[in-house]
C-alpha cells in the first residue's frame, strides 16, 4: 500500500508544483486535479487495491490514503486471480481476505474524503467502478 501511495504522492507533487502561488500574490488554482490508481487481480479484473491523492488548498499539504479491497463472498476470484499480477502487485488474496476493507466501504470513504469534486486524472483506462460495486 505504501508504493501506491508513494507513486500518487510523487505525481501529484509534479502538479503542485506548476500551480504554486506567484510572486504577484495569485491563489493556486482550486481545481487541481486527483490521482487515482487501482490495482487488480489481472488485467480487466476485480480491485485489489485503490489509491488516491490530491492537494488540499486548505492545508497545504497532499492528501493521500490507500485501501485494499476484500473481496465479498459473491466475488468468484479463482476465474479472475492472475498469480502474474499477484507478482506485480504484492498483494496476496490471504492478505486481501485479512487486511481487505468491503469494496463499499472504500468507495464510501473515497466518497467522504475531498477527493470526489474533483477532476480526475489516471492511468486505469477501462476500469469502472460499476464493474465491481453493487
Amino acid at each position: 500500500m505504501e508504493a501506491m501511495r508513494e507513486h500518487l504522492t510523487a505525481r501529484l507533487r509534479a502538479w503542485a508544483r506548476t500551480l504554486m502561488p506567484k510572486a504577484d500574490g495569485n491563489q493556486m488554482r482550486s481545481n487541481v486535479p486527483a490521482f487515482y490508481d487501482i490495482e487488480a487481480s489481472c488485467i480487466g479484473g476485480l480491485p485489489v487495491e485503490v489509491g488516491w491523492a490530491f492537494f488540499d488548498p486548505s492545508t497545504g499539504k497532499i492528501q493521500s490514503e490507500s485501501h485494499l479491497v476484500r473481496p465479498p463472498l459473491h466475488w468468484d476470484m479463482k476465474p479472475v486471480w492472475d498469480p502474474d499480477a499477484e507478482k506485480l502487485h504484492g498483494i496476496s488474496l490471504e492478505q486481501l481476505l485479512a487486511q481487505g476493507r468491503p469494496p463499499l466501504e472504500v468507495a464510501r470513504r473515497m466518497n467522504d474524503s475531498r477527493f470526489r469534486k474533483r477532476q480526475l486524472a489516471t492511468a486505469c483506462f477501462g476500469f469502472h467502478p460499476k464493474l465491481w460495486l453493487p
